[in-house]
């Protein structure tokens, strides 16, 4: 898979890092660690909790007033949270919000290079097994808890 590459520059300690952009394709989403910001993807259409956690963040919040763009964005907010851990041991990010793998900073400017730079990689795909052993009802509960807490 290609990726755009993105330059980062922390604000608060200068460290530099570089980050793969969102390949834009529709069956697949990129998520980053949050320490150390490695990569991992989703393919939507074949993720089984891609689609449920979607479902029941639509179902939850819905009745509540929330529009179609807002339902999304707490969905991105919380996948990434109920994927396994990254091999840093860190949540996965789907929000596209990057932190200095230094520092923790999230104050860093960042964008392509130009001219822009490309790179072929086959990141992982996320697994999420703890997710899958609960029934319907604690998956809800899970969901809404994390819900609560943004």
């Amino acid at each position: 898979m290609k990726f755009l590459i993105f330059w980062n520059k922390c604000k608060k300690c200068d460290f530099t890092f570089d980050t793969l952009s969102d390949p834009g394709l529709y069956s697949f989403r990129l998520l980053l660690s949050e320490k150390k910001q490695q990569p991992a993807i989703v393919k939507c259409d074949d993720d089984n909790a891609f689609s449920e956690v979607y479902q029941i963040v639509k179902r939850l919040l819905k009745p509540k007033g929330y529009n179609e763009i807002k339902i999304a964005d707490r969905f991105d907010r919380i996948f990434g949270d109920i994927c396994d851990l990254a091999p840093d041991g860190s949540r996965y990010n789907m929000t596209g919000k990057k932190t200095c793998p230094n520092c923790g900073s999230n104050d860093f400017d960042f964008g392509p290079y130009d001219p822009e730079v490309y790179r072929e990689e086959n990141p992982p795909e996320i697994t999420h097994d703890q997710w899958d052993i609960l029934d319907d009802h604690s998956k809800e509960k899970e969901i809404e808890r994390r819900i609560k807490s943004l």
